[in-house]
């Protein structure tokens, strides 16, 4: 979560917040899923679409930021 939000906020990202929280979000239904094994489909559809975005939002803001 931290490090989303701090790599977006460096980034001038206005959503860094957002994104940070639903970081945090994701770590949530990862711990469901690895103490519980059940998760709902469409909520872990989500779920990887969602860490998709995120993922790419950090590298896409990590790779810009290194050709300054």
């Amino acid at each position: 979560r931290l490090l989303v939000l701090e790599t977006l906020n460096e980034s001038n990202n206005l959503l860094a917040v957002d994104y940070s929280k639903r970081a945090r979000d994701l770590y949530d239904i990862r711990s469901t899923l690895i103490h519980t094994g059940i998760i709902d489909a469409e909520k872990l559809a989500q779920a990887l679409a969602d860490a998709r975005e995120i993922v790419l939002l950090v590298l896409k803001s990590k790779l810009m930021s290194s050709k300054k």
